[in-house]
């Protein structure tokens, strides 16, 4: 039974980049999956540093990319972008409670709008071979 448990690790932005993870997967090892932190989109684009931390030669360790986003054409753009990269599974935050974030009607902030949590997710099961996970609190 112990065999199946799984071992994820929860993103902390600011802290767990890429060089962070895979040193992490170096010198200790015994995770399944480093969750990223959140990409977003600023100005209509994806900011090079958030492309850059999941970049597949800058990941030796196993990754599920994240994403936080107020509108569904916004999250489908970043999922989109993950799966040229060849990333088939990605997390959808739906719970982070920063004010900052939350008040841009992202993360947890999204969720007292729920037409638009129901357009987005919609929006993103158009994606073929895509998986989700949602995160929240």
């Amino acid at each position: 039974m112990i065999e199946d448990l799984k071992i994820y690790c929860a993103p902390l932005q600011g802290f767990t980049d890429y060089i962070w993870r895979n040193t992490h997967a170096e010198m200790f090892g015994g995770i399944d999956i480093y969750y990223t932190p959140f990409m977003r989109m600023v100005n209509g684009e994806i900011p090079k540093r958030d492309i850059l931390d999941i970049l597949p030669e800058n990941n030796t360790a196993p990754i599920r990319p994240q994403i936080i986003a107020c509108a569904p054409t916004d999250a489908v753009m970043m999922a989109t972008k993950m799966k040229e990269m060849d990333y088939h599974c990605i997390d959808i935050n739906m719970g982070c409670p920063h004010p900052p974030i939350a008040l841009k009607k992202k993360g947890s902030g999204i969720l007292a709008y729920p037409d638009v949590c129901k357009q987005t997710l919609s929006a993103l099961a158009q994606i073929p071979d895509m998986e989700y996970s949602i995160k929240m609190r």
